[in-house]
């Protein structure tokens, strides 16, 4: 009796180990999956893939900036069309649902801020003066 008595409690011994490892097994395929869902290339990767970015041309301001002197550089930039970054740090969105060939857009600086209220806070204020109503500029110029 004694024999069969640790006859079962070894197989009962054993018994956890093996479902110990299943679960092991299970939850090592779960975090796989998590980081497939969360993986992607962030915006900087994205924009380096795509080929960076680079002068279009420049326009001359009629007084002095602090920063860019007399000529404003207007630049290749890439833009989020629907999901922005804020929306993706809001809501914990993945990368690869945010920074993807339908949702960023290869345009200019112009173009970007005319669609982006964040990105227009930056532009001088004599751009900005400039491409209003009756000015010489537009956001499709180059």
């Amino acid at each position: 009796m004694a024999k069969q008595s640790a006859k079962i409690a070894s197989v009962a011994a054993k018994k956890p180990k093996v479902v110990t490892s299943l679960t092991k097994n299970i939850r090592g395929g779960a975090a796989k999956a998590s980081n497939f869902l969360k993986g992607g290339k962030t915006f900087s990767q994205y924009k380096a893939a795509k080929g960076g970015g680079g002068l279009v041309g420049e326009i001359s301001l009629y007084t002095l900036h602090r920063f860019y002197g007399t000529k404003f550089p207007v630049r290749v930039e890439y833009s989020h069309r629907w999901i922005t970054q804020a929306a993706q740090r809001k809501y914990n969105l993945p990368n690869w649902m945010v920074n993807n060939r339908f949702n960023v857009i290869k345009t200019n600086t112009l173009r970007h801020a005319g669609h982006d209220p964040f990105r227009y806070r930056f532009l001088p204020r004599e751009i900005k003066l400039r491409l209003g109503p009756g000015g010489d500029l537009n956001f499709n110029m180059f």
